[in-house]
């Protein structure tokens, strides 16, 4: 009765060990635990010593269960976080990427497969607790020669498979157990196979972790480079962006600049066309003054000619005061020669010749006034001729500068169009200039961004790199070889 309730409570204890449970370790540590204070009436010495072997074994692989658990699971959600971060962020840029995924991939499953494993170990070990019980109550009841001896081969077994196990225990993966066809022949060869999956696996492990490192080391080589180029990218765009912003601004200037010399090239071509209108105004004035001069010239020329026949007249007259003179002289001699009969002629005479005399100065007189009158005349006739000459010329000049003018007004005119055009030109290039720096701006956003991205996946990195260390730590006290 006892022996099946030992039996029940193994089955149960160490039942859920064959899913791959590795928290039910615990399970068979108590198991061990019940053997050794079992009724030691029913339990030979032999039993109780392996199970406190069983204990120490139980108790070692729990306590390791916990710390390779807990590590384990740590490390999967930090490599599964890294991962997905990496694909996020850097997918485009970190192209050793998808090496370190597939490393990281490697290790989560040689970690699955090494819980999976240790949990297979810890249900064989405790299979073989409960064979040797089985066979050593069985032994009982054989032959006590037969029993003896047979439980001395047993237990000579039993020693090498536990010393088997011992070593394995301390981390020797080399061992193997001598397959034979006593009690623990199939527990040997079972015992090897696990034992040589479990070296393969660790092997593998110790492989993916060092991988990883290589894989981490290079990625995080390639992330510090990119780091630099993109600190050196985001610095080269904020140069830029003040280099477009320095350009937006000088185009405004220069917009408002052309604006100005737009207002001035129309005010030039204003003046312009006021200026030929007023150079017409002036030819025809001065056509008028030409004609108004050739006209007075001929009115002087009209004044020259009478006051020749005024100087005719003059000369006339004084030709007749001469003979009155002549006459009244002869009148005088002839009053003399009468006496005093000739008294009164006498004094007509005289008269006579003082009015003679009189008309000859007058007549003198005139004379100079018409000589003055005549030098007078010719002088003002070369002077108007002289003025008409400058007149025209002043015409034609002025003619001239209306010509200039109008050429003045057109390439005002066209200057004007063509500051119009440079001042839409510069408006249009501050825009583009003004949108330009708008995308630079949003471009070193995105650029500072991604350097604290790619800062962020660095520092993940590095944390996968001290895990995969202390992952091959915590495979290093396993003997491969």
């Amino acid at each position: 009765m006892n022996y099946l309730l030992l039996l029940s409570t193994a089955d149960n204890m160490i039942g859920p060990l064959y899913s791959g449970d590795l928290t039910k370790t615990n399970s068979a540590l108590n198991f061990a635990n019940k053997l050794i204070e079992f009724d030691p009436t029913i339990l030979p010495d032999n039993i109780r010593d392996t199970a406190i072997d069983a204990n120490e074994i139980f108790t070692a692989l729990s306590e390791n269960r916990e710390e390779i658990s807990n590590f384990i699971k740590e490390g999967v959600l930090t490599i599964e976080k890294t991962r997905t971060a990496i694909k996020a962020e850097e997918a485009n840029e970190l192209a050793p990427g998808s090496s370190l995924n597939d490393q990281i991939a490697d290790i989560k499953d040689s970690s699955q497969n090494t819980i999976y494993a240790l949990a297979g170990l810890s249900a064989l070990l405790l299979l073989l607790i409960l064979i040797i019980i089985f066979r050593v109550l069985n032994a009982r009841k054989n032959d006590s020669f037969n029993a003896a001896r047979q439980n001395k081969k047993n237990e000579e077994a039993i020693m090498e498979m536990l010393n088997a196990m011992m070593k394995l225990s301390e981390g020797d993966l080399t061992v193997q157990a001598k397959v034979s066809d006593n009690i623990t022949g199939t527990l040997a060869d079972s015992f090897n196979v696990s034992v040589e999956e479990l070296r393969a696996l660790v092997a593998a492990v110790n492989a993916s972790s060092d991988n990883l490192s290589t894989s981490v080391t290079n990625t995080t080589e390639f992330v510090d480079n990119y780091t630099e180029a993109a600190l050196s990218q985001a610095n080269q765009i904020s140069e830029a962006a003040d280099t477009v912003s320095h350009v937006v601004q000088a185009m405004l200037d220069v917009s408002a600049q052309t604006s100005a010399a737009v207002d001035i090239a129309m005010s030039s071509t204003e003046v312009a066309r006021s200026g030929s209108e007023r150079v017409r105004s002036t030819i025809t004035g001065m056509d008028q003054i030409r004609e108004h001069i050739q006209e007075t010239s001929k009115r002087i020329k009209r004044l020259g000619e009478s006051s020749q026949e005024i100087g005719d007249v003059v000369e006339l007259i004084n030709d007749i005061a001469d003979q009155t003179h002549i006459l009244a002289l002869n009148a005088a001699i002839q009053a003399s020669v009468a006496g005093e009969a000739g008294k009164g002629f006498a004094v007509v005479a005289d008269e006579v010749q003082r009015l003679a005399e009189r008309t000859g100065n007058a007549t003198q007189r005139v004379e100079d006034l018409v000589k003055t009158i005549q030098t007078d005349t010719n002088e003002a006739i070369f002077a108007m001729e002289k003025s008409t000459s400058e007149v025209v010329n002043g015409a034609n000049l002025a003619e001239r500068a209306g010509e200039s003018l109008n050429e003045i007004e057109s390439v005002s005119g066209r200057l004007a169009a063509l500051i119009q055009s440079v001042s839409q030109a510069s408006r249009e290039v501050s825009e583009l200039g003004s949108k330009v720096k708008s995308s630079m701006d949003s471009v070193k956003e995105i650029s500072e961004e991604s350097v604290n991205n790619t800062k962020t996946t660095k520092s993940s990195i590095d944390h996968i790199l001290t895990l995969a260390n202390e992952l091959k730590s915590s495979v290093a006290g396993f003997k491969i070889d």
